[in-house]
């Protein structure tokens, strides 16, 4: 008589053979629960092979490493059952760490979530995930980091879905690359997506970063390229609601695409309020190539701010209707212009349009900055908060202080006017001044 051992290995080779001839090049698990299934496929997976994992309850499960010995170039797609499914994480440092030669597809139907001590999803170096419409990482509140998706030198691509609910960014990254095709980051406290150590590489083709409680893309290493999306109404911590750009090596590249409606908090403790869009400091670079940059909100630099050797090149797109309390509605520090528009935007104090800080450089090339006295709708302006001009305070261009204002009257520098700022003493557009001051009164 057969003992049962052997006959539950005869019945589960048997499953196994039906999943294969039942799928064809997509095997489909088998098992009741999720530890059952994650038991079925340290036993029968294979290398070079992909597999489906449907489930068809909500479960609780611990922390779960996918790294099978010896095997590699494995593919899992996660689904839900008819109905969206939930697995909880009940104890552990993450729920999911994703090893090298592994492909994780969170599909329709399935949400991950819980209070892990770390990261909720980690990716190791050689590790993949990718989530597709219908799928949702969220509710990490985790006292320690708490992130929703950690991508330690493996790779993440996001096709839909929604990473929401973290106490910690919703995608941190350090090494390995991130690219954003759709799907939304949302409403996670400390950010959308935060690049902080090594050097990761994030492009963003698409989706939306929006609502976060602190900066909508921060990076201090690596690289961050957008060619379309929306990072939008994201509220941040002392500088860069939109994006942030910090440290020599760390750089963004901006070809289309949307910043619109980030600001900084109003009570900030550490007493910085700058770049409402795009806050550029220690050697970081910033291009603009194309989009729009528009109805930010900071106390310095509503649209973009460039400080300590920061540097920004605009080549082209559109800085319009942000707003700073202070200086600098559309551009505070220093930057080229190289081509595209800058308008309507409005500072309460100096500098409408852009405010030279002291020691800094505007280079106009080409492209327009639109004069408040030729466009009074369009116009960069400064006003009070009721709205009433405020004379002398450089609608379109302020460079240097109050005390020695050189009033040129002047319209719009338009595309084929060139104009150079330096707030140490020289204006030049036709002019040669040793007095610094404002262009557009």
């Amino acid at each position: 008589m057969l003992s049962k051992k052997i006959i539950l290995v005869v019945i589960l080779f048997v499953a196994n053979l039906i999943a294969v001839q039942a799928q064809g090049d997509e095997i489909a698990i088998q098992g009741n629960s999720f530890a059952d299934k994650m038991a079925w496929l340290q036993v029968f997976s294979k290398s070079d092979s992909s597999y489906i994992m449907e489930l068809n309850a909500n479960e609780n499960i611990t922390s779960q490493v996918f790294e099978f010995s010896g095997k590699s170039n494995i593919t899992i797609k996660i689904v839900g059952a008819n109905t969206n499914r939930i697995l909880t994480l009940s104890s552990g440092n993450g729920i999911f760490t994703i090893g090298s030669g592994i492909t994780i597809i969170l599909d329709k139907n399935i949400t991950l979530n819980g209070s892990g001590s770390n990261r909720l999803i980690s990716i190791s170096n050689g590790g993949n995930l990718i989530m597709n419409n219908g799928s949702t990482v969220n509710g990490n509140t985790s006292s320690y980091q708490g992130d929703g998706i950690f991508v330690n030198g493996g790779n993440f691509t996001m096709n839909g879905g929604v990473i929401s609910g973290n106490r910690g960014a919703g995608v941190f990254l350090r090494y390995g690359t991130f690219i954003m095709n759709g799907g939304s980051i949302s409403e996670n406290n400390s950010g959308g997506v935060s690049s902080q150590f090594g050097n990761a590489a994030f492009t963003m083709n698409n989706g939306t970063i929006t609502g976060n409680g602190g900066t909508g893309v921060s990076m201090y290493s690596g690289t961050f390229s957008m060619s379309n999306g929306i990072i939008s109404n994201n509220k941040a911590y002392g500088t860069g609601g939109g994006v942030s750009v910090v440290n020599n090596g760390t750089s963004f590249t901006m070809s289309g695409g949307e910043i619109v409606n980030n600001s900084i908090r109003e009570n900030d403790s550490r007493g910085n309020n700058s770049g409402g869009g795009v806050y550029v400091n220690n050697s970081g670079v910033f291009i603009f190539q194309g989009g729009k940059i528009a109805n930010n909100t900071a106390l310095f630099g509503g649209g973009v701010s460039v400080i300590n050797d920061g540097s920004f090149t605009m080549n082209g797109g559109d800085i319009i209707n942000n707003t700073a309390m202070r200086f600098g509605g559309g551009v505070y520090g220093y930057f080229t212009m190289n081509n595209g528009s800058i308008s309507g935007n409005i500072a309460r104090e100096n500098g409408g349009g852009i405010y030279i800080i002291t020691g800094g450089n505007l280079t106009k090339n080409a492209g327009t900055v639109t004069g408040y006295a030729d466009d009074k709708v369009n116009g960069n302006s400064v006003k009070d908060s009721s709205g009433n001009i405020l004379n002398f305070r450089g609608h379109s261009v302020y460079a240097g202080s109050t005390e020695n204002l050189l009033k040129i009257k002047e319209g719009t520098a338009g595309i084929n006017d060139k104009l150079v700022f330096n707030s140490t003493g020289n204006i030049y557009r036709g002019y040669t001044s040793t007095a610094s001051g404002a262009w557009d009164n």
